[in-house]
């Protein structure tokens, strides 16, 4: 059993649990099968699938009411990932021409085809991202040159007192670049409390969803380059912006 699907119930080595299925039956008509843990296993990396439970195949195949002697797939490990599509080929080529041909594929790739039958995942991913981006940058670009132009006679001020226009350039720019890294830090704590959320609850069938250090460079990234746009008109338009016209505009 994997420690993820044991430590909600606090279950350890040794205990009795009944598994039930919502495919298979026993030949006595019930549905359920009742196992001893022998071993609870962890995973090495955060982001490996964990929602496996391993039963003795001959125990199951003899009380099955229908299936027997039969298996829907196996996992196979190589000595040397060299080998893969040697093994692949070889597999294959085996049950070529049978009423039981294979189709071998990588782990990665398997794993694929089950969250390809959710949908586009990636399309919609894209979408949702897109979406998103499109709306802050519209929000803070608005609220940046509604705030430089309701400032505009401080601008003048300033100017008179001597701040230069590069400063005065620069300073809007980085009032930009605030705004945009305070809302992006809080999006990066909130994802990984959700993400902590989801990846311990037992409903959720793929493996742990983590945000690694190149997920974070492309989100700080992603808030540079925003930052940059949103915040590049205001700071020009202050940057050009004459002492007489700033003072007298009302």
């Amino acid at each position: 059993f994997a420690r993820r699907l044991v430590g909600e119930r606090l279950q350890e080595v040794g205990d009795r649990i009944p598994l039930h299925s919502n495919i298979f039956s026993k030949r006595g008509g019930s549905s359920s099968w009742a196992f001893d843990i022998e071993g609870i296993f962890t995973a090495k990396y955060p982001q490996a699938d964990t929602n496996s439970v391993y039963i003795h195949y001959k125990y199951f195949n003899e009380t099955q009411s229908f299936g027997g002697d039969f298996i829907g797939w196996m996992g196979i490990r190589t000595v040397d990932p060299k080998l893969n599509e040697q093994v692949i080929k070889a597999i294959d080529d085996m049950f070529a021409n049978t009423p039981f041909e294979t189709e071998t594929v990588p782990e990665k790739t398997f794993n694929q085809s089950f969250i390809a039958q959710l949908g586009n995942i990636g399309l919609i991913l894209s979408s949702v991202v897109f979406a998103a981006f499109f709306i802050i940058l519209v929000i803070v670009g608005f609220s940046m040159a509604l705030a430089i132009r309701e400032r505009t006679n401080e601008i003048g001020v300033m100017k008179t007192l001597g701040f230069s226009s590069l400063r005065i350039f620069k300073m809007v720019l980085m009032e930009s670049f605030m705004l945009i890294f305070l809302g992006g830090i809080a999006g990066l704590f909130t994802a990984t409390y959700f993400l902590g959320f989801l990846n311990n609850a037992p409903q959720f069938p793929l493996p742990d969803l983590i945000l690694t250090n190149d997920i974070i460079l492309k989100a700080v990234a992603v808030m540079v380059f925003l930052g940059l746009i949103t915040g590049i008109i205001p700071a020009v338009n202050a940057l050009r912006l004459n002492i007489i016209t700033a003072l007298s505009r009302r």
